[in-house]
């Protein structure tokens, strides 16, 4: 294709984007995470825990294992790609997440249960080759009080199959990797209970250190790409390796949170004395892409602690994911975790 053809499609998809913003459509399948699908997204993120992957868990609310909020959150891509919407004025496009805000896990979701999502497309604006389009969430599960999911997401589309450099957003946060303090990690406790995030609070606006380093093969990414619904990766058509050589999904690198936070001391697995929740992720940006076995670690900020009910906390950290070589962070997200402890 063209310069001048890519850049009509382009303007043209901008256009029809644009004037279907404040529409909502449902996604095209409905979201159903069965047990083996659950354990297998916990094995790639590092996040096997009993809650979600053993059957025979209960908790008050819950009748059984729950689906991890990051499983959910790691669909909206495909979410958007499949919307009516957007297949309809931009057929062919490549979409890529570029950022996140406001993501919120209201209610668990029961592993094998149903949820449908409605997404409403709230902005698009051609840019640089492509369009920066943002849409709304609201996945929520059939007479349920509460939605299982709401988030905003920023996803940049490109014509063709090849995923370009995307813009920088508006307010994005550029980390400087050398200019982060060393930081020191939070000493193990036998015991995560109120004494343990007393300590923790005190630790506020800190930085808790660096992780060690870690990477993403071919073969886990492509498996994260398929469980999350990117089926385009599998395609018979498609050549004998079809993931090789692409990047990792901007998705999972977010999901590697649950694996790097033990490295600095912030627990994730249910234990005898603490049950860990991902809340939700205030903000999240990623600037260029990350091919697989490019070695990747955290550098993990605590940015506050927030006592709510009796036993339950809430945890705000800052995670700047450096790809070796990079001097800037590729990754910088604000996330929120519920701890919920012994008193």
């Amino acid at each position: 294709m063209t310069q001048p053809a890519a850049d009509a499609l382009v303007r043209q998809a901008a256009e029809r984007l644009a004037e279907a913003s404040g529409s909502a459509t449902g996604a095209a399948d409905p979201i159903v995470v069965s047990q083996p699908e659950e354990d297998a997204f916990a094995a790639l993120i590092g996040d096997w825990d009993p809650m979600h992957n053993d059957p025979g868990w209960r908790a008050a609310n819950s009748d059984g294992p729950i689906v991890l909020g990051f499983h959910v959150l790691a669909r909206l891509e495909d979410q958007v790609r499949r919307c009516a919407l957007v297949r309809d004025a931009a057929p062919g496009f490549t979409v890529t997440t570029i950022g996140l805000s406001g993501v919120r896990f209201p209610s668990p979701f029961p592993v094998g249960a149903t949820a449908h999502a409605e997404i409403t497309i709230a902005d698009a604006a051609e840019r640089e080759g492509g369009i920066v389009l943002t849409t709304s969430h609201h996945c929520a599960v059939p007479a349920a009080a509460k939605p299982v999911m709401v988030a905003r997401h920023v996803a940049f589309l490109t014509p063709g199959q090849a995923a370009r450099p995307a813009p920088q957003l508006a307010g994005q946060v550029a980390m400087t990797i050398a200019g982060i303090p060393a930081g020191t990690a939070i000493p193990h406790a036998a015991r995560h209970d109120a004494r343990f995030f007393a300590a923790l609070a005190d630790r506020g606006g800190t930085w808790l250190g660096t992780t060690p380093w870690t990477s993403i093969s071919d073969r886990e990414a492509h498996a994260f790409a398929l469980l999350c619904g990117n089926r385009g990766s599998n395609d018979a058509a498609s050549p004998a390796h079809p993931f090789a050589g692409r990047p990792v999904p901007p998705l999972h690198l977010l999901a590697l949170r649950a694996y790097f936070s033990p490295s600095v001391g912030l627990p994730v697995l249910t234990d005898d004395s603490m049950m860990a929740f991902n809340y939700g992720v205030d903000a999240a940006s990623w600037r260029g892409a990350v091919l697989p076995g490019t070695r990747l670690r955290d550098h993990v900020q605590l940015r506050g602690v927030e006592a709510r009910a009796p036993g339950d906390y809430l945890v705000t950290t800052r995670h700047v994911l450096e790809a070796e070589g990079d001097p800037y962070g590729v990754l910088v997200a604000d996330c929120k975790t519920l701890y919920r402890s012994a008193t």
